[in-house]
């Protein structure tokens, strides 16, 4: 710090392991040091003269009296270790109803966008400034359990036995008019307006602080001897945080009042704060793959997952990293459970829903023109697999088994197959596709894919498939990708077709058994034999010895040629989810009795100018799309 530079201190409340902005003007603090039962390596609300064994109903205040009774500071600040001002104006930034901009990740794209570790710039609004703040929200538009109120007061008053009581809100203004009567005024003047402040987000000079903390912290001791909290439950016991909060909102208006330099900036708030920039580093003789799961049905995956256990070489290490949709924590632990026994598996998880608003955050704004076609959002078209290379940027090389599939040989096999010069994916041929369009009716997938690509017929399964990451990143980077995603006609192209257009060339076709099709209904029996007569005759001899068999997602349940889904049922029954297995086939073979198959198709035929139009409307893949499929699949008509 130079010498005639103020001395900033904003304390970063955590209590949790995440990842922070390398800034020196913030500095985490570990709140509740005093009960907790592991020490960060930080400064803790602890030491000193301190109100640490308060946190749980003082919340971020242990970490603002600590600063007020420790730090010599010209500027004091508070923030949390999820919730930042932002000091820049960010491109593309998503508001809340709350003013609040919502974002993904602690990652080193939103640490860049927001400014998070720009002290130069910081320091420099801050000295210019009395406070610095959060924007005001307009409280009417802000959800409570008692409906939506017009004034602050009223917005707090609907959560009374939900976030506070009001009695302890009266209470408190009481108080307040008491210790400091200008500002108890104010405050309920703030509370009776539209707008609302909070979350004990700031940076103010030394004299305002210090004023504050001595203002808040009598009141709430003051408070204490009439609020009894010994019935409280787990939120409400948090109630001198709440009341902090409003006291802190009514004292920034208090300040605007009498005219200090008060500036308003954005709060960002982050969904995921883990510290994942060596989770997934590679270790040495470990052959990483991805288990790609996108079904929100993870007892089906169980049973590729069971399957890849039972075939893997023992002294062979692997890093099975399972990218998912949302997966409790208690099916994570299921899961990894399974292969506790199997020192040579290590077991990590990514959530693929997570990675899909991270993914939509860094690459999305080319999405717009689609999104608002289509009234999604862009957290929802965004795909995951065809980014999930530049997010890995640690990993050379990986394998991916998408969900679906019955590993059967051990994939350390495709694993050793060397990639030319040139190629980028080496896979097995998408049979289903080619058998698609060679089929004799209906020609709209050959007249499609040969707007997509030179040769449709070169077209490749990501069931199981070995990328080379850095030829992929190279070949490929990030923001090129985006222009693969959106199909000839503006639409979105599936992930698997993603990688098809954007590589194709670049492909290296392994053997055949590495995706496998069973004639396991009569849909596959019929199509499957038309796929061209070489390529049709590799998988009949790959079926006599496969790596992986892909099923269609019923195939296993619906109970038609069962024979041929006897390999999955003899690896499920060794799940720990065998009855949900039965269950979801139970489900599917009632739903499958009880409704006409195809209907939509008799009722749009293809070829029609009513079928362009559906499509036009209804784009595959989109919201609207997938509401009137599920409409439909409810109604028993699809």
């Amino acid at each position: 710090m130079k010498n005639n530079e103020a001395k900033i201190h904003i304390a970063v409340a955590c209590h949790k392991p995440s990842r922070l902005p390398e800034n020196p003007l913030l500095v985490p603090v570990q709140v509740n040091s005093a009960n907790a039962r592991k020490r960060m390596d930080m400064a803790h609300d602890d030491e000193g003269e301190n109100i640490s064994l308060k946190n749980p109903e003082y919340c971020e205040l242990t970490a603002q009296y600590w600063e007020w009774k420790n730090v010599e500071a010209d500027y004091y600040g508070l923030c949390h270790y999820r919730r930042f001002l932002c000091f820049t104006e960010p491109k593309n930034a998503v508001y809340n109803e709350r003013s609040q901009i919502q974002a993904e990740a602690i990652d080193d794209f939103n640490l860049a966008r927001f400014g998070l570790e720009d002290a130069v710039t910081m320091r420099r609004i801050i000295e210019q400034n009395d406070v610095v703040t959060g924007f005001q929200q307009d409280i009417s538009k802000v959800y409570t359990p008692r409906g939506k109120q017009p004034t602050a007061y009223k917005h707090w008053t609907a959560h009374n036995r939900a976030l506070i009581m009001t009695e302890d809100l009266d209470r408190m203004l009481d108080i307040l008019e008491r210790v400091a009567p200008e500002v108890g005024k104010d405050t309920r003047e703030y509370l009776n307006g539209g707008a609302f402040s909070g979350y004990n987000c700031f940076v103010m000079k030394r004299e305002l602080f210090r004023e504050l903390c001595r203002i808040e912290f009598d009141v709430l001791e003051k408070l204490e001897q009439y609020v009894d909290i010994s019935r409280y439950c787990t939120q409400l016991s948090r109630i001198y945080g709440y009341m902090g909060e409003i006291i802190s909102s009514g004292y920034m208006y208090h300040l605007e009042k009498k005219h200090y330099k008060v500036k308003r900036v954005p709060l960002v708030y982050f969904n995921d704060t883990e510290d994942d920039r060596n989770k997934y580093r590679p270790e040495k003789e470990e052959i990483p793959i991805l288990f790609y799961q996108t079904l929100d049905q993870p007892e089906l995956f169980a049973v590729t997952w069971k399957s890849f256990l039972l075939t893997v070489n023992p002294a062979q290490k692997y890093r099975a990293i399972i990218c998912h949709t949302d997966m409790s924590g208690a099916c994570q632990k299921a899961f990894a459970a399974m292969a506790e026994d199997m020192p040579n598996i290590r077991v990590q998880f990514l959530n693929g829903n997570s990675l899909r608003r991270t993914f939509a955050e860094r690459y999305g704004e080319r999405y717009s023109a689609f999104a608002e076609k289509t009234n999604d959002d862009l957290d929802i078209v965004v795909p995951v697999l065809p980014f999930l290379p530049y997010y890995l940027d640690q990993f050379g090389e990986i394998l991916v088994i998408r969900e679906r599939m019955l590993v059967e040989s051990d994939p350390a096999e495709l694993w050793k197959e060397h990639l030319e010069e040139g190629k980028i994916i080496a896979a097995a041929k998408n049979m289903h596709m080619l058998a698609r369009i060679n089929y004799i009716y209906p020609e709209r997938d050959f007249n499609y894919m040969q707007q997509q690509m030179h040769d449709p017929f070169e077209y490749y399964a990501m069931s199981t498939a070995k990328i080379n990451l850095d030829a992929y990143r190279k070949k490929v980077p990030a923001k090129r990708m985006i222009d693969f995603c959106l199909n000839t006609q503006g639409g979105l192209r599936q992930e698997e077709e993603i990688l098809n257009v954007a590589f194709e060339g670049h492909f290296q076709q392994a053997d055949q058994k590495w995706d496998v099709w069973l004639e396991s209904n009569p849909y596959l029996a019929e199509v499957l034999p038309y796929a061209p007569r070489e390529n049709y005759q590799s998988l009949i001899k790959a079926r006599k010895n496969p790596g992986v068999i892909e099923y269609m997602r019923n195939d296993p349940f619906e109970g038609s040629f069962a024979e041929l889904s006897e390999p999955y049922w003899s690896i499920a029954a060794q799940t720990p989810q065998f009855q949900f297995c039965q269950g979801h086939a139970l489900k599917t073979q009632l739903k499958m009795a009880h409704k006409p198959r195809n209907i939509t198709k008799k009722l749009v035929k293809e070829g029609t100018g009513l079928r362009a139009t559906v499509k036009r409307v209804l784009p595959q893949g989109s919201r609207r799309y997938r509401f009137i499929k599920k409409t439909l699949s409810m109604l028993n008509l699809e």
